[in-house]
């Protein structure tokens, strides 16, 4: 076991007839920092590492309420793991035979006595590859929604006519998707070329063609443009490609499954999705 520390650790234990959000709470993991030291984990026949883990949390103990960043640094991949999962070989040629990550994020969590809702972002950092942001805002959580999930047994299903008016009411305000190229896409571009038995110049100057192509589909002359040139802007100059759906008002789940699906365009513009290049 990692040497580890936690500091104003809440714990809180469960009486008689807890509700949903007692025991919501008492699941939730939370003190106002934890902290560990290098960490190593066998699995397949492989040893994996991290130097560390970095957590600090701000709210309400009570609830369980408040915001949260946290860190895992230098989770460290050897080569002969690569080689397991990777026999091709792909990663090697690309100048990987090892790997390392760092995971983190932040967010935020908001819980009442009848609902709940969370805005956090995460983020995986490969070194020398790029980093993955992934972000998301949902709101309007029911607590018996909450309570029913946890009836679940033994990979029991819930039930639809009991979940489905739950689900129903949750909103939905971002979702985020973000990529800052650290230099693997330079190293992806001819390699990709060549598997179209075309050269990397050829296929950027074609990317656009084609993408404005496949997205004809979406109805959407608009959001096409916008697509295009990002993609054009990122494959001349790396730096960042980021997808955002941000409606002006969120948007529930009733809402998305009345969206028409013949009309795709129309669900683009009603989510406000965005695709943005090197900003």
């Amino acid at each position: 076991m990692p040497q580890s520390s936690a500091e104003y650790w809440y714990v809180k234990t469960l009486g008689d007839n807890p509700t949903s959000s007692d025991v919501l709470r008492a699941n939730l993991n939370i003190a106002k920092k934890m902290s560990s030291g290098s960490m190593t984990l066998k699995a397949a026949g492989q040893t994996f590492t991290a130097d560390g883990y970095q957590m600090t949390w701000d709210g309400d103990p009570v609830t369980g309420a408040g915001k949260t960043d946290f860190k895992v640094t230098n989770i460290a991949i050897p080569e002969t793991a690569i080689a397991a999962f990777d026999p091709s070989g792909t990663l090697k040629r690309l100048g990987y035979s090892s790997l390392s990550f760092d995971i983190g994020g932040n967010g935020k969590i908001d819980i009442g006595s009848e609902k709940m809702g969370f805005n956090v972002d995460i983020f995986y950092a490969g070194k020398d590859m790029g980093t993955l942001k992934v972000g998301a805002g949902v709101g309007e959580i029911p607590m018996a929604l909450i309570g029913e999930l946890q009836k679940l047994e033994n990979n029991a299903q819930p039930n639809p006519n009991t979940i489905m008016p739950l689900v129903q009411g949750i909103q939905l305000s971002r979702v985020a998707i973000r990529f800052e190229d650290q230099s693997i896409t330079k190293k992806l571009l001819p390699m990709l070329a060549a598997m179209q038995g075309m050269d990397e110049a050829t296929m950027v100057a074609n990317a656009g063609a084609m993408l404005q192509l496949g997205l004809a589909e979406l109805k959407n002359p608009a959001f096409t443009q916008k697509a295009v040139e990002a993609v054009n802007a990122y494959l001349k100059d790396p730096r960042s490609l980021t997808i955002l759906a941000k409606p002006a008002q969120p948007v529930s789940v009733m809402q998305l499954m009345s969206l028409d699906p013949a009309n795709p365009g129309a669900a683009i513009d009603q989510l406000g999705v965005t695709i943005s290049a090197n900003d």
